[in-house]
C-alpha cells in the first residue's frame, strides 16, 4: 500500500502548509497577483501557439505508445502478480450525470422528498462506504476522462469543455484507459451508456480504447427518447451498438435501451472470466423526459406532483422522475446480477460526474456554486462502494478523507485487481483500497491531501448573471486548488452565488445574488464548506503564498489542452448527412496525426470527404417520438444496424 509520502500527487517538491516560506509580509498578496498576471500573458501565447500545432502534439510533452503501455500491464498482471483472472471480482462503475449534491436522498437537506426517488441507492449506499468528501471535476468530459486515465485534466489535456458531436478533439491516444488495463488483467470489458470522450476519427471509439462491447451514444447530450442531438436544426442519430447505428432503439427511452443491453449482458455471460461494466447513465442531464411508467412507483408520480405544486417547475418535477428511473435501473441492475449470482463476487462504484446544473434546476444545496463552476457546488458530489465483494466489517460507514475521481483507477486497478502500480505508469491518482475495507473503528490513512480543480487560459465559455445567458471570453486565468483545509479560486467569472432551496422556472437565474471578486478567493472548506466567507484577505500570507506557488507548479506543468471553441465541423455535418445523419467518426486516418491541416483545407475548399459504400435506410422518425417503451422481456438488438464504412 502507498504511503503517505504519496499524497503529493505530482512529483517535485512536497509542500506542508505548516513549514515556512521565504516569502511574507503585507506585499504578498500584491506580488503573487502580479506573478499571475505575467503567467497569464504567457499562458495565452502557450494556447495559441498550441492552436496552430497538429494534434499528436497538443495534450503531451513527453508522448508514448500506448502498446508498450500496455504490454508493460499485461507484463505486471499475468506474469509479476500471476494473478489468477477466474479469482478476480466483477467491477461495475455506474456513473450519474449531473447529480447535484442535495439530489440524493442521503444527503438531501433542503427537502424531504428526494429520498422518495433514491430508496434504492440510498440502501445500497447504507451498506457499503460512502464517500465524504468524494470530488468530481468540474464538467462531464473532464470527469469522465479523469476516471478513464488516472490523470487529472490538466494532464490528460481534456480540463475545457466537452467534445460534442462533430467537435474535432478528443482524449489523447497516448493515455492508457481503465479497460485496458482491466483486459490485461482478464476482464471483459462492457460499455453501456455515455462515452463524451471524442469519436472524430474511429481510433478514438471505446470499442477501439479497451472495451470488447459498446451501447451507448458518443457525444455529450441526445433526446431521451429520439436519441438525437440537433445542430443547425437538423437532427443527427447517436445510439451506437459497438461500431454500428442501433436503429431499432429509436422511440425507445435511453433508460430502457440500456437497461435491456444490463439485463441482456448479465444474463448471457460466462462468469468464469471477471467482468468490468461501465454503466455512464443519461439520467439525471437536462432536457428531460417523462419516464416510461414501469420505473415509477405511483407513490413516486404522485410526490412529483406535489414538487410541482412546491416548487411551479416542470423541469424540478422531471428531475425527480428521471432520478426515480436512474434508482429503478440501479436495482434492476442489482436484481440481474443476483440472479447470475454475480452479486456476491461485485464491487459497484457509484458516483456523480459533476454537480447539478442550476439551468436544469439541479440542487447542489447548501453547496456554493453548480456544474462548471470551481465553487464546492460544481465538484463536491456523492459517491459511494457497495456490493457483495465488499467485506461486511466495512459496510455502513462513511469515509471522510478527500477523494477525487481520478483515484479511481489505482484504487481499481492496484488495490481491488492487485496490478503492481508501477506497471501503470505515472498517475496522479492515489489507492484508496485499504481505507475502503477498513473496520469500523480503524483511522483511515487519508491519502490525499491536496486537488487541483482546474487551469484554464483564454478559453470561451457561458456566463450566467441576473438571468442571462452569453458567451464571454475568459481572457485570464480561471484556477482552483485545495490543498489541505484551504481552498484558492481564481478568475471565477461563472457564478457567484448560492441558489435558493427551491424555485420557479422564471427565478432560475434571477435568483441569484452576484458576488464577484476581481482577484479571486480562498476558503477555508473544512470550516466552511459552503463558502460563504472569501478569506483572501485574512488568511496568513504564508499560507496564501504556498497556494500560489502550488497553482504556479501545476501551471509550469500542465500539457498543452486540446479543447478549442471549435463551430461544429462542416465535414463532420457532411459526413452525417451522407450517412442518414448518423454521428459517426468523420476524420479518416490518413488525416489523424494532423487534423488541423483538414479542417484548413475544409475552409479553403470543398466540404466533401471520403466514404466508402453506400448510405442505407433507416427506420421512420417522427418528430416527436411517442413516449412507448419495449416490454420487460425485449433486450437490445442491433440485427437492423449496419456498420460504419469509414
Amino acid at each position: 500500500m502507498a504511503g503517505q509520502e504519496n499524497c503529493h500527487l505530482i512529483q517535485g517538491r512536497p509542500l506542508d502548509l505548516r513549514t515556512p516560506i521565504d516569502e511574507g509580509g503585507g506585499g504578498t498578496r500584491l506580488r503573487r497577483r502580479s506573478g499571475l498576471a505575467v503567467a497569464t500573458v504567457a499562458a495565452v501565447l502557450t494556447f495559441c501557439l498550441a492552436y496552430f500545432l497538429p494534434a499528436s502534439h497538443l495534450l503531451s510533452k513527453t508522448p508514448s505508445s500506448v502498446a508498450t503501455k500496455v504490454t508493460k500491464g499485461l507484463s505486471a498482471l499475468d506474469s509479476t502478480n500471476g494473478l489468477n483472472s477466474s479469482g478476480l471480482p466483477h467491477i461495475v462503475f455506474f456513473l450519474i450525470d449531473d447529480q447535484g449534491y442535495d439530489d440524493m436522498g442521503y444527503s438531501a437537506t433542503s427537502n424531504d422528498y428526494i429520498p422518495l426517488f433514491t430508496p434504492t441507492l440510498d440502501a445500497y449506499a447504507a451498506d457499503g462506504v460512502k464517500l465524504s468528501m468524494y470530488y468530481s471535476d468540474l464538467l462531464c468530459t473532464p470527469s469522465r476522462a479523469s476516471i478513464m486515465t488516472g490523470k487529472n485534466l490538466l494532464h490528460n489535456g481534456m480540463q475545457h469543455g466537452n467534445p460534442s458531436v462533430g467537435y474535432p478533439y478528443a482524449l489523447p491516444l497516448e493515455h492508457t484507459l481503465m479497460p485496458q488495463y482491466m483486459k490485461g488483467a482478464g476482464y471483459n470489458t462492457y460499455m453501456i451508456g455515455k462515452w463524451n470522450l471524442g469519436d472524430f476519427n474511429r481510433a478514438y471509439l471505446p470499442t477501439r480504447r479497451g472495451f470488447d462491447d459498446f451501447v451507448g451514444y458518443l457525444g455529450s447530450q441526445i433526446s431521451y427518447y429520439g436519441h438525437y442531438a440537433v445542430i443547425n436544426g437538423r437532427k443527427y442519430y447517436d445510439m451506437h451498438q459497438n461500431e454500428a447505428p442501433l436503429a431499432t432503439s429509436y422511440g425507445t427511452m435511453d433508460f430502457e435501451v440500456f437497461d435491456n443491453r444490463a439485463k441482456q449482458v448479465i444474463r448471457e455471460y460466462d462468469t468464469s472470466k471477471p467482468m468490468f461494466l461501465y454503466y455512464a447513465t443519461h439520467g439525471i442531464h437536462g432536457s428531460y423526459s417523462q419516464p416510461p411508467a414501469k420505473y415509477l412507483t405511483d407513490e413516486q408520480v404522485n410526490a412529483s406532483i406535489e414538487v410541482y405544486d412546491k416548487t411551479n417547475s416542470t423541469q424540478r418535477k422531471l428531475l425527480t422522475l428521471n432520478l426515480a428511473t436512474v434508482d429503478r435501473t440501479f436495482a434492476n441492475l442489482v436484481t440481474y446480477l443476483k440472479e447470475k449470482d454475480m452479486y456476491n463476487n461485485t464491487l459497484i462504484v457509484v458516483a456523480s460526474d459533476n454537480g447539478g446544473c442550476s439551468q436544469d434546476h439541479g440542487s447542489n444545496y447548501p453547496l456554493r456554486g453548480q456544474k462548471y463552476t470551481l465553487f464546492e457546488g460544481g465538484v463536491r458530489v456523492n459517491a459511494f462502494v457497495t456490493g457483495g465483494y465488499l467485506p461486511e466489517s466495512t459496510r455502513g460507514r462513511s469515509l471522510d478523507c478527500m477523494f477525487h475521481n481520478v483515484d479511481w483507477l489505482p484504487t481499481l486497478v492496484a488495490g481491488v485487481v492487485g496490478a503492481d502500480p508501477e506497471a501503470l505508469g505515472p498517475l496522479d491518482g492515489v489507492n484508496h483500497w485499504d481505507d475502503l475495507v477498513m473496520g469500523m473503528d480503524a483511522t483511515p490513512q487519508c491519502y490525499r491531501d491536496e486537488m487541483i480543480h482546474t487551469i484554464e487560459v483564454g478559453v470561451e465559455a457561458p456566463t450566467y448573471v441576473k438571468g442571462e445567458s452569453s458567451g464571454s471570453a475568459i481572457d485570464s486565468l480561471r484556477a482552483g486548488l485545495r490543498m489541505g483545509d484551504y481552498k484558492l479560486v481564481y478568475g471565477e467569472q461563472l457564478s457567484g452565488w448560492w441558489s435558493d432551496v427551491e424555485y420557479s422556472p422564471t427565478e432560475c437565474y434571477g435568483a441569484a445574488t452576484t458576488i464577484f471578486v476581481p482577484y479571486g478567493y480562498v476558503f477555508n472548506i473544512a470550516e466552511d464548506f459552503t463558502e460563504r466567507t472569501n478569506l483572501m484577505d485574512m488568511v496568513d500570507d504564508t499560507i496564501l503564498s504556498k497556494l500560489w506557488q502550488r497553482l504556479d507548479y501545476y501551471f509550469e506543468n500542465m500539457a498543452n489542452p486540446g479543447w478549442r471553441w471549435y463551430d461544429v465541423s462542416e465535414v463532420a455535418l457532411a459526413t452525417y448527412q451522407q450517412n442518414d445523419d448518423w454521428v459517426r467518426p468523420w476524420i479518416s486516418d490518413e488525416d489523424l496525426e494532423s487534423p488541423r491541416d483538414a479542417f484548413q483545407k475544409e475552409m479553403v475548399a470543398n466540404n466533401t470527404v471520403k466514404i466508402d459504400g453506400q448510405g442505407h435506410d433507416h427506420p421512420d422518425r417522427p418528430d416527436d417520438p411517442a413516449n412507448t417503451s419495449s416490454s420487460d422481456d425485449d433486450d437490445t438488438d442491433s440485427s437492423d444496424s449496419y456498420s460504419y464504412s469509414f
